[in-house]
């Protein structure tokens, strides 16, 4: 029955992009996400990965952490995380306290470590967009978010969309009537308008002065 759910939404999936895909106006942008949305999306546009959290996932106070302070994170050594890779059976590190995991087509921790730093310098700081799905979260005994929590995701500056069941207003918030929900669960409800599109193509070009603005705007097919 899983499989069968599983076949369905990579059906509705293809069909969606098949659709929508060609309204993409641009595809030099680099999209974070705290699980594997950013990923299929790439995936989907048949764009190169200018993203590091591709394959990833980030339990949402750490995503929330991250996406407050990138240019910080991104500049702290990529540590293995010994204890939780054991645990989990595939590659676990650490950015200073954000615990990035890495279940996804990774042969180990080098391996994990080199794409991460990989896609990381093709980051085109002046095209970031963020996807959190908030409820998600692996690893943690409470790490559930607080309305203040996504109050305080709002107000970073890049273009976002949020995935929650928290009663909460804005017009970067999808909903959803699980407050935990699977990926499956959050496709589906990225999927049922065209906001996503809406939103890539919003992604702003505005300059921000506390990051580098070291870029590659390469658009190539394939992904790595």
């Amino acid at each position: 029955m899983k499989n069968i759910k599983l076949i369905i939404e990579k059906i509705r999936r293809r069909l969606y992009w098949k659709k929508y895909g060609k309204r993409v106006n641009h595809r030099d942008f680099s999209l974070f996400s705290n699980n594997c949305l950013a990923g299929i999306i790439y995936h989907e546009l048949k764009i190169k990965f200018l993203s590091p959290t591709i394959n990833t996932f980030i339990n949402p106070i750490d995503f929330i952490k991250f996406s407050q302070n990138i240019n910080y994170y991104l500049s702290l050594e990529l540590e293995y995380n010994e204890m939780l890779s054991k645990s989990f059976e595939y590659p676990v590190g650490n950015l200073g306290d954000v615990t990035i995991f890495f279940p996804h087509k990774f042969k180990n921790f080098k391996d994990a470590k080199e794409k991460f730093l990989a896609r990381s310098s093709r980051i085109n700081y002046e095209k970031i967009g963020f996807i959190f799905c908030d409820g998600l979260s692996i690893g943690e005994d409470n790490n559930e978010t607080t309305n203040e929590n996504i109050f305080d995701f709002l107000q970073i500056s890049y273009n976002k969309i949020i995935i929650t069941a928290k009663k909460i207003e804005d017009v970067s918030i999808l909903h959803s009537s699980k407050v935990f929900f699977d990926l499956a669960t959050a496709e589906k409800i990225l999927y049922s308008s065209t906001k996503i599109i809406d939103f890539i193509n919003s992604i702003n070009n505005d300059k921000k002065d506390s990051i580098d603005k070291t870029r590659n705007t390469e658009n190539k097919r394939g992904n790595i």
